[in-house]
């Protein structure tokens, strides 16, 4: 009988034991975090301000992901639609002035300063392509 006693004892500490080590292996989890893009943009902040679309492309010249966005966009570059790269490094001032925290950040913005669409991260060049034009054409029409 004192065997199984001793026996169930140090079962329950070694779970107890096994238990603690998993907590202190196990990473604490970090509350993810989510970004806010502008929904007004001063045009004046970006070339061809005259234009009635800009698309502001914030990036970073150590962001690889930045680099696919700016390729992407340049199709879209015309007389209806502008295109700024505005790298951290060379746009720190508008970085905090919209307060832009994370890179890749797109913003297009029509006539009156208005973001009509934005992206954070990885934009596939179609569902850029496709919004732009979508957006663009429908300012045609109206």
């Amino acid at each position: 009988m004192e065997r199984y006693l001793l026996a169930a004892v140090l079962l329950i500490v070694a779970v107890g034991i096994a238990v603690v080590l998993d907590r202190r292996r196990r990473p604490t989890s970090v509350p993810s975090r989510r970004f806010r893009l502008p929904t007004h943009f001063d045009r004046l902040d970006l070339p061809e301000p005259e234009l009635p679309w800009l698309l502001a492309i914030f990036t970073s010249t150590t962001c690889d992901t930045c680099r696919g966005v700016v390729e992407a966009a340049q199709p879209l570059r015309s007389e209806t639609v502008g295109v700024a790269e505005l790298p951290f490094q060379l746009h720190r001032s508008l970085h905090d002035k919209y307060e832009i925290e994370a890179v890749p950040a797109a913003l297009l913005v029509d006539r009156a300063g208005e973001v009509q669409a934005s992206w954070l991260g990885v934009i596939e060049p179609g569902d850029l392509w496709g919004r732009v034009s979508e957006l663009v054409a429908d300012d045609d029409a109206g």
